[in-house]
């Protein structure tokens, strides 16, 4: 269903958003710790050489490993886009080809031999379409589906009149 393939996603890409923080000893947290500690410990002696030194060391190391972290978290984000657009992109193009499909229904009569197989076609992509989006199919005489956004009035087919989704 379209709320378990949300939940997949979500959970696949907050798992690797997590994964770019990383949480370790060598994570952006745990170095930046490291850093007020150094300039902790130079507070108590400020005229150290070797305590300035290592604070700077230390600001080295956490403003690495921020940077790494945000550059983890872009890729991140850029991935996230890029699955959104692939499946507006598939979205758009299974509501145009059910169009067609309608189009094919409405002019088809009722005893066409075709009517089977462009009814097989119609089902299968209102149910790629509902695995992706919660979606509701309803089907008039002729067989044309017509599909609204599930708990809205939504239109996303009407006949042969597909929207048009983006993000």
């Amino acid at each position: 269903s379209s709320d378990a393939s949300a939940a997949d996603a979500r959970m696949r890409w907050l798992v690797t958003a997590e994964t770019a923080l990383d949480d370790s000893d060598t994570g952006a947290g745990a170095r930046v710790t490291a850093f007020f500690t150094a300039a902790d410990s130079l507070a108590g002696n400020p005229g150290s050489a070797l305590g300035r030194q290592a604070m700077l060391s230390a600001l080295d190391d956490a403003t690495s490993a921020i940077r790494t972290s945000s550059d983890a978290l872009t890729r991140v984000s850029a991935g996230i886009a890029s699955e959104a657009q692939t499946t507006v992109d598939s979205l758009n193009a299974n509501l145009q080809t059910l169009a067609s499909v309608n189009l094919a229904l409405r002019r088809l009569g009722t005893d066409s031999t075709s009517r089977a197989s462009l009814s097989d076609q119609r089902d299968q992509l209102i149910d790629s379409i509902a695995a992706q989006i919660g979606v509701t199919a309803t089907l008039d005489d002729s067989g044309v589906a017509t599909l609204t956004l599930t708990g809205s009035s939504a239109l996303l087919l009407d006949n042969a009149s597909p929207a048009h989704l983006s993000l």
